[in-house]
């Protein structure tokens, strides 16, 4: 059906299909010439932001309210920056009328009365300072919260609005951490770091406004300094932060390595992988600490030529200086520091600002990341420019694809679907069969506009796709995919995300109850949910952790029927359901089909033989359609399909209820780990590696000890260093001494005065040379140490980690991304501690004790003054500006952690909003936690930012008492001037210099803790060890391997670590001989995978023992062990590499040739599919393998554990993912490479339990029943019951 451009059908009009007067308007109002024009834009290049414009660019984010909060918070922090050079000018009266006392040009009482009002000028400068600080930094921070409030909620905003298409380019996983971890930087950097360089610019323009009214003259040659420190620290910057972009990089990489393996430790264990993984981990890290080895003398420099730059300023002070007072240019001494002070004041700003620096590129940095994803604009196709009134409550769901073709964007030069016509009849069931890759899954895609078609039409009700509006379309679809996803939330707000529009917000509590209850109890959910302690409120836990497979399922399906859609799409929507529930489910299933429009993709024949039409693809095009009884008489595809699924077996007649008690009891116990009274506690079992008892088990030096002594290679340099830390640290207080003489030259007179300044101002130039050399060297020493262990904890961190037993992993606080988390920040911990920090503790140290030993040793009363008076008030100062600056960024992360959890999941799970149309309620809800967020974060700033000010002015407190007192003892004669201006210099510069170096170093706190838990794996021992123990119970007669069963379980008991509370095997026997094919079946729950996870030693019975040959497994070796399984679980898990990589990732190499590769791959019939892509087995498969199919995944799974030439071979739900054809191909290859082999299945699928040797039937813990398929069949017992459901007949 054709519509003009500008077609309209209004309130008066009526359609051609005659649909009523009550209307949804898709409007799209744009011209073809504008859409062309849209287009040719799109074609074009775009321009890279760059970071600085990036970076102002955010402002557009504030409102009226917040640009009037930051100008006032801009006057404050100018203000706040005029008090030090405010403070000069009261200090050089103060040298003034001390040297005006030590030549006796005033009395000692004048004195006194001098010192008295200069002194409390310093108090008056405190309380001035701490006012306009507070208030700059609370409005900055306040403001911030505010911008990047609506920076999170827009990023969310245009990220789910984008089509499904978007994500096969941009990882749901890259923008979450960029919405969590690229905002939290911006907003630190919009914060009070903006204040700190309006104080730093405040104080600029205070001090050379202050030293040009003193000598302009002395200001202009004192100030050269000026530019020439601005433009070293933009070079050695710019460095800096190239280098730290490439090892961010580096890092990010292995941390993607890392991920991978820690979020599918089994599969590694089972493989045997971990050398390779941390190998392949390796190559980054390495690349990562040559990259620190040039950072450390980068970094060197720029402290290093820091200090260079003020010693040598006060070496040119002191020369020009008293070169102009000589010639009566300067009126006295007291001017010459003034101006001096100021100067140095001016470029020491650099000091306040360059701090910051870091902060802005790293915010800068991310919002080009975060303005990339916002400025990009919405990909065509979405929307139309026409407009299309439909009455959706007269829609009648008739859906036609005309000659589509489709290829994923991911993989262009792959056809999926290739000019494909269907028709999908309004109110029957149409049903899509057919191999894996076959495109059956993409039709429904398709259909829910997650994609586009490359070519072709679809049309809903005569009108095509394009010209209605998505959202409006996906209100009247439910879909049940075949891995749904849950949001941590309660089960009564997920199964009420399903019902669409607005509604929902005008029923009461009672009717939404009401339907979600009706919706659970027609997908049979409606019984296992009351008997949850919580019932409906239960919580389903991230990635829906505390419900089985089957759970989740019913729970999907209630929530796809809870809106009555008039389309109901279900790919393999039963496929994660035992025998007993999925029959219940299908019932359902056929009841919800009735009366609307229903598309079923799925591999298990017996759901769609009752469809109204059954449509049997391959290779992206259509085969053969028809019922299931006119296909059956064409004798093709589908009756080979169908023989495949043997589903011609005799019927059952009778059928036992389902069991409940084990699943209950199951759920019972993990809903209660949400609950504080049912935590794991510290000691019981495994710990959560955060814990405090291991963080916190070993002192920071103990620590440093005992790294340094595993790593004697380092000493060397360690040591170098350390002499380093030593010439600079003990430089501070020698600056004090010149210090001293400056202020007192000014009591000489004519030559002999510039011949001793000309000395002291050579003096002060070889300070500042040594300063620069003592620097740089121990930086790059401490980098090379740094960079050296960091490369070897980092890889041996990993190696310790996945060396765990499988019970570490499930340990609330283990999880894989939690653990990844720890050892990315621990290795960056650790490095930074060895090489910045700890440089810098050692010259903090030194400084201290070397000027408070100077101070006393010179004048013990002012000395104990203060060292005791005013050490502590500057380290505070120090120590809290160190926990305002580092922990700043964390801070923002935990007040908006429960709002990026909520973002972040909502991102992960962008298919299942995007179905359930579900943009807007994220968006509501999100918005809401972020009020929440921005309200919490400004209470806590409120409070911080008083000690953040307070530690800024706490100086002037401690200059006040220092210079009363001290006058007090000049005064009395009870201490020299030169001595008073070295045990000050003494006092503040080595207290000031201590708490400014601190403020550099990272946090102690972080690097213990990341010590101690790199200490603690490194000698933590699993249980399960790779050291085989002596069984006293095992006899030790010797059993022929030939005569005695190849597997015996003898009364196993079992129950999960973190579940101690559920036996999951109650006393299990059985017993498997050399070379057979068993076959293990039962219900959900009943401990079937338990039985493969004891066999593969993840775990440890509690009771009872596992031969293999007579040997009980606990004695062997286990890696080695190990070696004789190959496992497929139900769970495939693929790396990012090649198809080759993964293949191999089992084995060594060397040991596999092309030939026996090949060969192993066509037994799994996977080699063909290979083959077929252009870079066949050097195909990258992508993160996780997400770039192919879930039957392709797991065929190369399968060839990857035959790979092993296992002798022992164990099958989780290995065919579950594939279609019949490919099961019959894959099962019959296992059938050939099984011979010889023993073999161990868990399955559903009949055809494999048929070809078993023996079949055990396991539920509730216990063996039940065994015997051959006939046998048990003939014995009408448990398992016939179960044959009959698994065969779909009654």
């Amino acid at each position: 059906m054709h519509f003009p451009k500008t077609l309209h059908w209004h309130s008066s009009q009526r359609s051609p299909e005659g649909l009523p007067e009550k209307r949804h308007h898709w409007t799209r109002g744009k011209t073809a010439e504008k859409e062309a024009g849209q287009h040719e834009d799109e074609k074009a290049p775009k321009e890279t932001l760059s970071a600085s414009v990036a970076y102002f660019r955010l402002c557009q984010y504030s409102s009226p309210l917040d640009w009037l909060l930051r100008a006032v918070g801009t006057l404050a922090a100018l203000g706040a920056g005029t008090a030090y050079p405010l403070m000069t000018i009261v200090f050089g009266d103060l040298v003034n009328d001390f040297n005006a006392i030590a030549l006796g040009l005033e009395t000692p009482a004048q004195f006194r009365h001098s010192i008295n009002h200069n002194s409390l000028w310093f108090v008056y400068l405190f309380i001035g300072k701490f006012g306009l600080l507070y208030i700059a930094d609370f409005l900055y921070c306040f403001t911030a919260t505010r911008m990047t409030r609506r920076i999170r909620l827009q990023y969310l905003k245009k990220v789910i609005h984008q089509p499904i298409s978007y994500f096969d380019n941009n990882t749901p996983g890259t923008i979450a951490t960029s919405l969590s971890t690229d905002t939290n930087i911006i907003e630190v950097g919009l914060a009070d770091k903006v204040a700190s360089v309006g104080q730093g610019c405040g104080m600029i323009i205070g001090a050379f406004a202050i030293a040009f009214t003193k000598s302009w003259k002395m200001t202009l040659v004192v100030g050269t300094s000026i530019p020439y420190i601005l433009i070293t620290t933009m070079i050695i910057g710019s460095i800096d932060s190239f280098y730290e972009t490439k090892q961010q990089e580096k890092r990010s990489e292995a941390s993607k390595i890392s991920e991978e393996a820690l979020s599918s430790v089994s599969t590694i264990t089972a493989l045997g992988a971990k050398d390779k993984i941390v190998d392949n981990f390796r190559i980054p890290i390495t690349a990562a600490s040559h990259l620190s080895m040039k950072i450390g003398p980068v970094q060197a420099s720029m402290f290093g030529n820091m200090f260079f730059s003020m010693f040598s300023t006060y070496a040119l002070a002191l020369y020009y200086g008293t070169k102009l007072y000589s010639q009566g240019q300067i009126k006295d001494g007291g001017i010459v520091m003034v101006v001096l002070f100021c100067t140095m004041l001016g470029s020491s700003a650099m000091g306040i600002v360059s701090p910051t620096i870091p902060f802005f590129l790293k915010a800068a940095a991310s919002a080009q990341h975060v303005l990339k994803v916002l400025d990009e604009h919405e990909e065509p196709g979405d929307t139309s420019d026409e407009t299309v009134v439909i009455n959706l409550g007269n829609i009648k769901g008739d859906l036609m694809l005309k000659e589509v073709s489709f290829c994923y964007p991911a993989r262009p030069t792959t056809t999926v679907l290739n000019c494909l016509t269907l028709s999908i009849p309004a109110n029957k069931t149409t049903a899509v069969v057919g191999p894996s890759g076959s495109g059956k899954s993409t039709i429904i895609g398709l259909i829910e506009r997650w994609y586009n078609p490359a070519k072709g039409s679809m049309f809903l009700d005569g009108v095509d796709f394009k010209l209605l509006d998505t959202k409006a379309m996906r209100d009247q679809i439910g879909v049940v995919q075949q891995d749904p996803i849950l949001f941590n939330d309660t089960i009564f707000e997920n199964v009420l995300n399903g019902f669409h529009g607005g509604q929902v917000g005008n029923l009461s509590e009672q009717e939404q109850q009401k339907l979600v209850t009706m919706a659970c109890v027609q997908a049979n959910a409606h019984e296992f949910i009351e008997q949850l302690p919580d019932g409906y409120s239960t919580v389903v836990g991230e990635r829906s952790s505390l419900l089985s497979g089957g759970q989740k399922q019913r729970i999907a399906i209630a929530r796809a029927l809870i809106s009555n859609p008039k389309i109901l799409l279900l790919d393999e929507a039963t496929s994660a359901l035992d025998s007993e529930s999925e029959k219940l489910v299908q019932a359902a299933l056929d009841r919800a089909s009735r009366g609307r429009t229903t598309l079923v993709v799925a591999h298990k024949l017996s759901t769609v033989e009752k469809a109204d039409k059954i449509v049997v693809m391959d290779k992206g095009e259509i085969v053969e359609e028809g019922t299931h009884a006119s296909l059956l008489q064409a004798n093709g595809v589908y009756c080979r399909l169908l023989h495949a699924q043997a589903l011609t077996a005799p019927k059952g007649e009778n059928v036992l209820p389902e069991d409940k008690e084990a699943e209950m009891e199951l759920l019972t116990v993990r809903t209660s780990q949400l609950k504080p009274a049912e935590a794991l506690k510290p000691g019981q079992q495994c710990l959560s590696l955060d814990s405090e008892l291991i963080s916190r088990r070993w002192g920071l030096l103990r620590c440093v000890f005992h790294i340094l002594n595993n790593n004697k290679k380092v000493l060397p340099g360690f040591f170098g260093g350390t002499a380093g830390a030593c010439v600079a640290g003990a430089l501070i207080p020698l600056e004090a001494f010149l210090f001293s003489k400056l202020v007192t030259i000014f009591q000489l007179t004519g030559a002999h005065m510039v011949e001793r300044a000309n000395f002291w101002a050579g003096m002060w130039f070889v300070l500042a040379v040594t300063n620069l050399v003592s620097y740089i060297i121990l930086w790059f020493l401490f980098a090379v140490v740094s960079g050296t262990i960091g490369r070897k904890y980092r890889a041996g961190y990993l190696r310790d980690l996945l060396s765990q037993d499988i019970g570490f992993f499930e340990v609330t606080g283990n999880t894989s991304g939690a653990l990844n988390a720890l050892l990315d920040t621990d290795g960056y911990d650790l490095e930074a501690f060895l090489g910045m920090s700890l440089a810098l503790l050692m010259i903090f140290t030194i400084d201290i004790f070397a000027s408070g030993l100077l101070a006393i040793a010179v004048g013990w009363r002012l000395g104990l003054v203060g060292v005791f008076g005013c050490f502590p008030v500057l380290f505070l100062a120090g120590y809290f500006r160190l926990r305002m600056d580092k922990g700043s960024q964390d801070r923002c992360a935990a007040a908006f952690l429960e709002s990026t959890r909520f973002g972040s999941e909502a991102v992960e799970s962008m298919k299942t909003v995007a179905s359930l149309a579900l943009e807007d309620k994220v968006l509501e809800r999100y918005e809401s936690r972020l009020k929440a967020a921005v309200l919490t974060n400004t209470k806590r700033t409120s409070v911080s930012t008083i000690l953040f000010a307070l530690s800024d002015c706490l100086d002037f407190l401690a200059l006040a008492m220092v210079f009363w007192y001290g006058g007090q003892l000049v005064s009395k004669g009870q201490l020299q001037v030169q001595s008073f201006f070295l045990i000050y210099m003494a006092i503040i510069f080595g207290g000031q210099g201590a708490g400014f170096i601190f403020g550099y170093s990272s946090s102690i706190t972080k690097a213990q803790a990341a010590m101690n838990r790199m200490l603690y794996m490194q000698s933590s021992r699993p249980k399960i060890d790779s050291q085989p123990t002596k069984d006293v119970e095992q006899t030790t007669t010797p059993i022929s391997i030939s005569m005695s069963p190849a597997i015996s379980f003898q009364k196993v008991q079992f129950c999960y670590p973190t579940r101690s509370e559920i036996a999951v095997l109650k006393g299990l026997s059985f017993e498997v001989m050399q070379g057979e094919n068993i076959c293990i079946v039962g219900p959900s729950g009943s401990g079937k995978s338990t039985v493969i996870s004891l066999l593969e030693r993840f775990y440890k019975p509690i009771a009872g023992i596992i031969l293999i040959h007579g040997k009980n497994i606990q004695t062997q070796e286990v890696e080695a062990y190990r070696a004789s399984l190959g496992l497929v679980s139900q769970e495939t898990h693929l790396y990012q590499g090649s198809i080759r990589d993964n293949l191999l990732l089992g084995v060594k190499e060397k040991d596999v040739d092309d030939k026996r590769l090949f060969q192993v791959c066509k037994d799994s019939n996977i080699h063909d599919f290979i083959m077929s892509l252009p870079e066949g087995y050097s195909t990258n498969i992508g993160p996780r393998g997400l770039s192919l199919s879930g039957g392709q995944r797991q065929r190369i799974a399968i060839a990857r554990a035959l790979l092993r030439n296992p002798e022992i071979l164990l099958l989780d739900e290995a065919t579950s993912a594939l279609d019949p054809e490919s099961q019959t191909l894959v099962m019959e290859a296992l059938e050939r490479v099984g011979k010889g082999r023993t073999t161990i299945s868990v399955t559903h699928h009949m055809e494999m339990v048929k070809r078993a040797d023996k079949v055990l039937v396991i539920e509730n813990g216990r063996l039940v029943e065994s015997g051959t398929y006939d046998e048990l069949v003939a014995m009408k017992g448990r398992f016939w019951v179960m044959a009959g459901e698994l065969m779909g007949q009654g």
